[in-house]
């Protein structure tokens, strides 16, 4: 899997880059790269599964039905989570001026950073839980230890974001943006020391 994942990304680079170095193709050039890459990575992983084990091909219409099933819940809920993220932009970018976008913009991407931790840690967990040689005894501590860590993390990720906030915004985007800055009292105090 990691090796698939690597693939399709130094790939898809090698193929846009080329093709924007090369043929200028602009914008097309990603799309083509990212294709290409997706494709490649598909037919390298039916080759090592086809190692392992060899595929067989039935359509079942009863596994049909319940993919389809699963998959309009999970579908309908990515369109509304991606709705929501891009509603909330526009009402943003409706009621406030440019550098105030870009700012709530370079935050809201600096914040995703954070939702990083508990999905890279959910990556590890879940197989683990779904051992089926873990009691659920097990599967508990192991889920209770990782929402631990996770808080740590993410407060202490949180705590360090609001003291060097103002700051960072001095140094990265300058005195405009200083207004935009909820500047707790710890980081002015690290200012004026």
């Amino acid at each position: 899997y990691n090796i698939l994942i690597i693939v399709k990304g130094v790939l898809s680079s090698v193929i846009s880059i080329f093709l924007l170095l090369v043929f200028d193709m602009g914008i097309v050039a990603m799309a083509i790269g990212l294709v290409i890459a997706h494709f490649i990575a598909v037919l390298y992983s039916y080759w090592k599964v086809n190692k392992i084990e060899n595929m067989k091909y039935k359509i079942k219409r009863v596994l049909l039905v319940d993919m389809a099933k699963y998959s309009y819940k999970l579908y309908f809920s990515g369109i509304v989570s991606h709705f929501s993220n891009y509603i909330s932009s526009l009402v943003v970018a409706l009621l406030l001026g440019p550098a105030q976008v870009a700012f709530y913009q370079l935050g809201k991407s600096r914040i995703e950073l954070l939702s990083k931790i508990p999905s890279s840690i959910g990556t590890i967990i879940h197989p683990l839980m779904s051992n089926a040689d873990q009691s659920i005894l097990q599967s508990s501590k192991l889920l209770s230890q990782s929402i631990r860590i996770s808080l740590v993390l993410m407060t202490s990720s949180g705590v360090l974001a609001c003291i060097f906030i103002y700051p960072l915004t001095l140094l990265l985007y300058g005195k405009d943006f200083i207004p935009l800055v909820i500047t707790p009292t710890c980081s002015l105090a690290l200012l004026d020391g």
